[in-house]
């Protein structure tokens, strides 16, 4: 995936980045996942002649705690660090690029992710759907999980679905 450079947004925004990673300084979640990536819009940016990051709104900010909290607490250490592909998006750009309609990255409560490490999409798998069914319900947790090794969390509401945005597809289906 390549985006515009990051370093160029940073600069335009600091003001608002920096008000949003004090706030994550004061939640105790500042590193759990670069800033680049919580502001990262969506794959598809270009597409919908969009901006590649952007700053969420202040209001929606305390929606993402208790997804890095998950995120760091739980997922991390099943499976190995991660890149973020997607954090908060505008109503437009998830429109543009196909997000469903009450889709949680405008709320920013939803990451997708990718594993850094050599992890099969077999193991992770097996790994992310043991979770969701024996834990998932605990945190709300919705987890999609799309083609290759890229996968969504949110703590949205639990539910989950495969590559076509629909349950049935889950592969998570496999193991119930």
């Amino acid at each position: 995936v390549k985006y515009s450079d990051y370093g160029e947004f940073a600069r335009k925004e600091a003001k608002p980045l920096a008000r949003h990673e004090g706030w994550l300084v004061q939640q105790g979640l500042s590193g759990v996942v670069p800033m680049e990536g919580l502001t990262r819009s969506a794959t598809d940016w270009r597409k919908c002649k969009g901006q590649a990051y952007a700053v969420p709104p202040k209001d929606y900010w305390p929606a993402i705690a208790p997804t890095l909290r998950l995120l760091e607490d739980e997922i991390k250490p099943l499976i190995g660090p991660v890149r973020v592909d997607s954090g908060w998006r505008s109503p437009k750009i998830n429109e543009c690029v196909g997000g469903a309609k009450a889709s949680k990255h405008m709320s920013y409560q939803a990451l997708d992710l990718s594993p850094l490490t050599d992890i099969s999409r077999d193991e992770l798998i097996v790994r992310l759907c043991a979770f969701h069914r024996d834990h998932g319900a605990k945190y709300n947790m919705g987890l999609g999980i799309y083609m290759g090794t890229r996968f969504h969390i949110d703590t949205g509401g639990f539910r989950r679905w495969g590559a076509d945005y629909k349950a049935a597809s889950s592969p998570c289906a496999a193991f119930d």
